[in-house]
């Protein structure tokens, strides 16, 4: 919180094709920790979205800690803005941190649901992956998706979601 606050760094990294074979590459960005505060602007994640979209990817995973504490309207308003800025452009996905609602937060010092987050997440379009599957296609390939929920919060359920997953494409 004081000295990561306005920390952003890119990392590449290529994923070896014997692990993960695909039959054409893309790219990935993942962004993650937000943490939007009194200690981290919106203007810090904008600075990060533009640079994750610099790099031109494919697809986007946001994994969570996107709020540290509660906001207000406003601040959710801006928010979105903000987020929209990405999933405007590429398909985004999220999952849920420990900071964004529920147990642990509602304890400490956020919301004891993450009913607020998620509406944000909706209204900009992005998809949440909570104890949840999905089969996208990228560059004509499936790629399998799959999100867990917060363990903190009492709702991570891998059996939900960690099965085998189907590629076929439905006529």
């Amino acid at each position: 919180m004081r000295f990561e606050a306005d920390w952003l760094e890119v990392h590449r990294e290529t994923l070896p094709s014997a692990q993960f074979p695909v039959r054409r590459s893309f790219s990935m960005l993942h962004l993650s920790d937000f943490h939007v505060s009194e200690k981290v602007p919106f203007s810090l994640v904008e600075e990060a979205i533009e640079l994750g979209l610099s790099e031109k990817p494919d697809i986007c995973f946001l994994t969570g800690d996107f709020i540290t504490s509660k906001l207000s309207g406003i601040e959710f308003d801006r928010y979105r803005e903000v987020l929209s800025k990405l999933s405007d452009i590429v398909p985004t996905f999220a999952c849920l941190g420990n900071h964004d609602g529920g147990k642990w937060s509602g304890s400490n010092y956020g919301y004891p649901t993450a009913e607020k987050v998620e509406a944000m997440l909706k209204d900009t379009k992005i998809s949440l992956l909570r104890n949840r599957r999905q089969v996208i296609y990228i560059k004509g390939q499936p790629i399998a998706l799959v999100g867990l929920g917060d363990i903190w919060a009492d709702r991570c359920f891998p059996d939900k979601c960690l099965g085998k997953i189907s590629t076929t494409r439905s006529p």
